[in-house]
């Protein structure tokens, strides 16, 4: 929780690069910390477990010292922000639980109808597809704070430059997209082995999906 607010803090200020550094530096140190106890001390899935738990505790032990020192943590204890904090959390509650539904139906589902080897390839597409997510959300993530500096000035010759921009990164996005369908195939085989290839109508699919999401 409190890695995702100091993200959110730089995020909102524009601070690209710090939050690139934080990411980059979390996702080394869960790796890290996964590997050494992979190898050395637990093995099996609790090892890469608690290589996640470890991270998350260091990263967020790291938010707190950087938040106190940039005066943006206190104990001041305020009925007002905590009113509404709970009148605009609490109804976001269903609708993140109907996001984690639909994150783990499609799995179930594609398990219970077609296989457990079916939905190793299906999960080897996801992941794969996630790779270009995990682009888009980050060019996403940069634009958001300029789309509301705009939206907030309310002029019209900026909010026409914004739109022609999101054309084109639409436009740039389905491009893209198109070469690794293209690609599929041959990123399967590198990235998972041959007998992976299979699942390439799966990744295309999914592909195009993250592209127009």
């Amino acid at each position: 929780f409190l890695l995702h607010v100091k993200l959110a803090l730089y995020q909102v200020n524009e601070k690209a690069s710090s939050y690139a550094k934080m990411l980059f530096i979390y996702a080394v140190l869960n790796a890290a910390i996964s590997i050494v106890l992979l190898m050395f001390f637990i093995s099996g899935a609790d090892g890469r477990l608690y290589g996640q738990v470890l991270s998350i505790v260091i990263m967020g032990s790291i938010s707190i010292y950087v938040l106190f020192k940039s005066d943006l943590l206190g104990f001041n204890f305020r009925k007002a922000y905590l009113r509404n904090i709970l009148s605009f959390g609490l109804p976001l509650v269903p609708h993140s639980l109907g996001s984690l539904l639909l994150l783990t139906t499609d799995r179930i589902i594609v398990n219970d109808s077609l296989g457990l080897k079916i939905a190793g390839l299906y999960m080897v597409a996801v992941q794969i597809s996630l790779g270009f997510e995990l682009l888009t959300s980050s060019i996403n993530k940069a634009f958001v704070p300029k789309l509301y500096a705009v939206l907030k000035n309310d002029r019209l010759d900026e909010k026409l430059k914004i739109v022609r921009l999101t054309y084109l990164m639409f436009m740039v996005y389905l491009l893209f997209v198109s070469v690794l369908c293209l690609m599929s195939g041959f990123i399967l085989n590198l990235l998972a082995g041959e007998e992976y290839v299979i699942a390439s109508s799966v990744l295309k699919w999914l592909l195009i999906m993250q592209a127009i999401h």
